[in-house]
């Protein structure tokens, strides 16, 4: 392949993230070219050397036409920034600063929204030129000379800054703080409705993405004034390492094999263990009785009833939520029963896509569960607030009947963000008041909540033991030793389980089943001093059978 021709140019004249449309009119000006006829020579093209159609200008190309280095193009666009952050950043406007075009500088960065003077010589920017037209940096053919506006009362450069620009790389210190910080914005993990821009979601304004910067430890650069938000955001940190591992969720006594498969219905997305945790946490603490207040979600209730009856509201602001979120919750709901087989659980595509991540790089691979769990509590929250809204507008009475509130396509606010750095997540997210009406509730740790538990348990272990040793000893019957007279075998821990005894003839005898200290396991009838012993909570069992086939005089009445 032949390299193409080099054009007229001054190496090194190319200024830290100059404008790409400023760098070709530059061009243009100096080749005697049209901007169409260098647009053509830059064009993007494949690997046949084809011209791709709406393939935009080729920067290695470019740096190649002009022998400057394509590290010299960065930032020439606002292109550079990625899609989601664009829209709210940068505007469709090309505005200038009148001291740096006077030293043959122009940058696409003045586009920022909030940026309203230059951060170079702090001179206000323009947007329009003296007479009333707006900057059009675009490669077309214009009206008037290339490199002025039509009217040709303003110039884009001389002719001598035409071939070098004034300006040195020197004092572009306040340019590189600028664009310091726009990398660090690149640097968030965001959700997947900001990098998609859904229908249903509302684009992230400017002031909220300043107070992301903020949040995150970054402060504005020179230039760029922070405008307060309506919303308070809060900062969580997440640890150094997420470890996850499904067992460290399950009891540790799941060896006993007596409990029963987790059902298939529900996924082990990140998004269905919030809800389905805050949907626990709703019906036992928040809307508890929802059977007295409301038999459907879609039941229209008085008014007056709901002004009433505050607890009546809860209810009714929970079963909106639920039926917002889970779009199919009707089959298991209203009343509670299992739902159809071989249907899985599914919510709704705005809280999915609110709760999916769009992480920038690998880095935050370590805590992309831990993210992806606070994420979606956030868009659910949200959601219980659009509910809580749309019940007190019934209240108020300006609402229609409950049967017509559909809360399902109100737009959500996706503005949180996640930072990793040192080894630390910062996640950013907005504090959503939606818990006033709850009441007031104990929110005791879960540290003390655990240690509640376990007290509790000791507390029971210690009179099922205490009413054991007062029975006395008793038999004891094994499949390798037979009967034998024992005392009580001591429980190694506090898991002591209560369960029936099925398939004999006493089908209501009911018995209990635990490890004893030395590693076997115990079957003890609760109204006789019979108990089985094995290696498994089977060989216990059937010991216990056993033994009952064989004096069944010793088994509790009917």
């Amino acid at each position: 392949m032949t390299e193409p021709p080099r054009l007229t140019w001054h190496r090194g004249s190319v200024l830290p993230y100059a404008s790409l449309y400023h760098t070709l009119l530059r061009a243009c000006e100096l080749n005697g070219l049209r901007p169409r006829q260098l647009a053509a020579m830059t064009q993007a093209r494949d690997r046949h050397e084809a011209p791709q159609p709406f393939g935009g200008i080729d920067r290695e190309r470019l740096a190649t036409l002009l022998g400057e280095p394509a590290m010299k193009f960065r930032w020439a666009t606002v292109d550079d920034a990625p899609e989601w952050l664009r829209p709210a950043l940068f505007g469709y406007d090309t505005r200038i600063c009148s001291l740096c075009l006077a030293e043959g500088y122009h940058t696409d960065l003045f586009a920022l929204r909030f940026l309203q003077t230059c951060p170079v010589h702090a001179v206000p920017l323009r947007s329009h030129c003296r007479c009333g037209r707006a900057f059009m940096m675009i490669l077309s053919d214009p009206d008037g000379p290339p490199g002025s506006c039509p009217c040709d009362r303003l110039r884009f450069f001389t002719p001598e800054l035409c071939r070098r620009p004034r300006m040195t790389s020197a004092s572009m210190q306040a340019m590189d703080q600028l664009v310091a910080w726009l990398d660090g914005m690149t640097c968030l993990a965001h959700s997947e409705a900001v990098a998609y821009q859904c229908f249903w979601t509302q684009r992230l304004e400017p002031e909220e993405i300043l107070a992301l910067s903020e949040a995150m430890g970054r402060p504005c650069p020179p230039g760029i004034q922070p405008h307060p938000t309506r919303d308070a955001l809060r900062v969580v940190h997440g640890p150094n390492t997420i470890l996850h591992n499904d067992s460290c969720h399950q009891q540790a006594f799941a060896n006993l094999d007596l409990t029963e498969q987790a059902s298939s219905y529900w996924s082990d997305a990140p998004a269905f263990s919030v809800y389905r945790a805050m949907a626990r946490h709703f019906r036992r603490h928040v809307a508890r009785r929802a059977t007295k207040w409301l038999e459907a979600p879609t039941a229209a209730i008085a008014a007056e009833t709901l002004a009433h009856h505050p607890q009546a509201a809860l209810v009714i602001t929970e079963g909106l939520w639920a039926r917002s979120v889970e779009p199919y919750v009707c089959l298991r709901r209203w009343p509670y029963r299992a739902p159809p087989a071989g249907v899985s659980a599914e919510l709704s595509d705005q809280v999915m896509l609110h709760a999916s991540i769009s992480p920038p790089s690998r880095e935050f691979s370590a805590t992309h569960t831990w993210i992806a769990y606070h994420a979606a509590a956030t868009a659910l929250l949200q959601v219980w607030a659009y509910a809580d809204k749309a019940v007190h507008e019934i209240l108020l009475g300006r609402g229609n009947a409950l049967r017509h509130v559909e809360i399902d396509g109100c737009p959500l606010r996706p503005w949180w963000g996640a930072k990793r750095r040192c080894d630390i997540t910062r996640f950013v997210e907005p504090v959503i008041d939606c818990g006033e009406a709850w009441g007031n509730m104990s929110r005791t740790s879960k540290a003390a909540r655990l240690f509640g538990v376990a007290r509790r348990r000791h507390r029971r272990r210690r009179a099922i033991v205490a009413q054991w040793h007062s029975q006395g000893p008793g038999l004891t019957f094994s499949r390798e030793r037979g009967w034998t007279v024992a005392t009580t075998f001591t429980p190694a821990n506090a898991d002591i389980r209560k369960r029936r005894l099925l398939g004999q003839q006493d089908a209501g005898a009911m018995f209990w089943i635990y490890r004893e200290t030395g590693g076997a396991l115990v079957a003890r009838l609760c109204d006789g001093r019979v108990q089985g012993i094995g290696e498994s909570p089977r060989t216990a069992i059937k010991a216990l059978r056993m033994a009952l086939l064989r004096l069944r005089f010793l088994a509790p009445p009917h």
